[in-house]
């Protein structure tokens, strides 16, 4: 380890405060995450943990434990469980750095992970950068290597959440864009939330097309122990993200007349520039499957305007025809009016 490395030493290279929330994950996956950001190549951070349990004793203890052996280790203990999203707020609130990384209590950062988003965020403002990721089960297994080879069209964002929230380094001026960055209305799917919002405010998205960390995937995570609700939120967080950006383009949505909003859509994008095109097919594809699962329509818009829809992902079009015939229904991905 990198002992007693006093905060801010090196005039050179920017700090990176890294946050992090604990509430009760196995000693040993704690242990492996800290050890991961202490063992990282790049040295000059700092590194804050909330704690968010004051009855997990054990992990307390080991973070007492890292604290005194490392100084850039910084351990806040909250008195009462206040969740993940005021948590990580809580950390922000305390970070002196010029740039801010995501790490999670169950995951690996591989050795080169800040080093190389260091390198991609210099000189960048308003930016986010995230990594490709090997996915591994509760054993540590690895089970497959998540990394996508091409560029990324972040209006996928409608679609749905591929940002890997323990993979993201941001530039920290990012935080002047709203108090409290993390929506504290969102118990869960924060970060999908966060990526929405930094889509709508112009955020330059930047992706490392390498797996710079492990992702555990594992019944013992929180998120997997509340899929229900994180689908709800997730949809919720998606139509308004989609209402936002329709009042961006002097548009609504009307969910009386989802065809008539359809075809203002399309009127709009002839005249539009390509990102503005792009974003807006995927709010079309939305309102067509929204049409298809909800009023049991057939799917003659979906296949005679099908070039709308080629950029889209192969597992969305599936979706999409599986809900036309009633093969399978996925909830989670419908667009509807808040109840």
């Amino acid at each position: 380890m990198n002992d007693n490395i006093p905060i801010g030493r090196d005039n050179k290279r920017p700090l990176i405060s890294v946050i992090m929330s604990i509430y009760s994950e196995p000693l040993e996956w704690l242990r492996l995450s800290i050890d991961s950001i202490l063992k990282q190549t790049y040295d000059l951070f700092e590194f804050i943990i909330v704690c968010d349990n004051p009855n997990y004793e054990d992990g307390i203890n080991l973070l007492k434990e890292y604290s005194e052996r490392d100084s850039r280790i910084r351990i806040v203990y909250n008195p009462n469980n206040i969740g993940l999203t005021k948590s990580l707020n809580k950390a922000l609130s305390l970070a002196k750095g010029k740039l801010i990384a995501r790490m999670d209590a169950d995951d690996i950062a591989l050795p080169d992970r800040f080093e190389m988003q260091v390198k991609c965020l210099e000189g960048k403002k308003k930016s986010l950068c995230h990594t490709g990721k090997i996915i591994i089960n509760a054993k540590g297994e690895e089970i497959r290597v998540d990394v996508v080879n091409r560029e990324i069209d972040y209006s996928q964002l409608f679609l749905g959440n591929m940002i890997a929230h323990p993979s993201v380094m941001m530039t920290s001026d990012v935080l002047g864009l709203r108090f409290l960055l993390y929506n504290e209305n969102v118990k869960r799917g924060q970060d999908y939330e966060l990526w929405t919002y930094f889509y709508l405010n112009g955020v330059d998205f930047i992706y490392i097309s390498r797996s710079l960390m492990k992702y555990r995937v594992s019944g013992e995570q929180i998120s997997q122990k509340h899929v229900a609700e994180q689908w709800r939120n997730s949809q919720a967080i998606r139509n308004q993200f989609v209402i936002a950006f329709l009042k961006q383009c002097g548009l609504t949505i009307n969910y009386q007349n989802l065809k008539g909003t359809r075809e203002l859509i399309l009127k709009y994008i002839k005249n539009k520039n390509s990102s503005t095109q792009i974003a807006l097919k995927k709010i079309v594809f939305l309102i067509d499957y929204n049409l298809v699962t909800s009023n049991c329509l057939n799917i003659v818009y979906y296949i005679i305007d099908s070039s709308l829809f080629n950029d889209i992902d192969s597992i969305y079009k599936k979706m999409f025809l599986q809900a036309a015939t009633r093969k399978k229904v996925y909830p989670f991905w419908i667009l509807k009016q808040n109840e």
